[in-house]
């Protein structure tokens, strides 16, 4: 987790990232900024996951049973991603990071 110095609006614009749908808006704002972009794409993902957990919960009594830890790890997520976003540091989301794509290599991230 690296802290860099990013403007105001920057931060911002990351923020809301993580926040429901509003990712479309980092996400074409700031697309030509690596920062803004970065939790663009990880706020996608997290959306993306969101629409797997409804479709999963719409199950009664075992998708729900299955989707609240989902759910619960997505409000994680959000207050975590928010909290890096708006100190200027970079971060990942566990287990979903891998699905977004790198802005400066056009691959996705792999670790080993």
């Amino acid at each position: 987790m690296s802290k860099q110095k990013h403007s105001d609006l920057d931060r911002l614009l990351a923020a809301t990232s993580y926040v429901w749908v509003l990712w479309v808006i980092p996400y074409t704002l700031g697309h030509h900024k690596p920062y803004v972009f970065r939790h663009a794409q990880q706020g996608m993902a997290l959306f993306i996951f969101e629409i797997l957990l409804v479709a999963i919960s719409l199950v009664p009594l075992l998708g729900w049973f299955i989707s609240l830890p989902g759910w619960i790890f997505v409000c994680v997520c959000s207050v975590l991603g928010i909290g890096h976003a708006l100190s200027g540091q970079d971060w990942e989301v566990p287990f979903l990071h891998r699905y977004t794509h790198d802005p400066l290599h056009g691959r996705g991230k792999r670790r080993s």
